[in-house]
């Protein structure tokens, strides 16, 4: 293992409005155009978002708002059990991820 990646764990987004846990964003970004049919149906292909809007419950639509230096990382942890038996992770079963993009 490279010894620039260590084990993070995967933050637990639970809404405070409905208690789902399906976390959406609104981006603004590219999207390629693979195909259109005259039939109206269009092909995608993958979306490179430029610049995350807005985060949002994708249950009940809770708009998730957070100062600038909080961010969404800030926001789960304060806002969200994060503890391993609540999130269902152990340590062990903790990822592997690269570091954060500085860029």
């Amino acid at each position: 293992m490279n010894s620039e990646f260590k084990k993070t764990r995967e933050l637990r987004f639970v809404c405070p409005e409905c208690g789902g846990n399906l976390l959406g964003a609104l981006t603004s970004g590219d999207l390629d155009i693979l195909h259109v049919y005259d039939n109206c149906v269009i092909t995608w292909g993958d979306l490179r978002p430029d610049e995350i809007r807005d985060y949002y419950c994708r249950g009940c639509g809770y708009d998730i708002e957070f100062g600038e230096c909080d961010g969404i990382v800030g926001w789960l942890i304060a806002h969200c059990k994060q503890d391993e038996s609540e999130a269902g992770q152990s340590p062990e079963d903790a990822t592997d991820a690269p570091p954060a993009d500085e860029s």
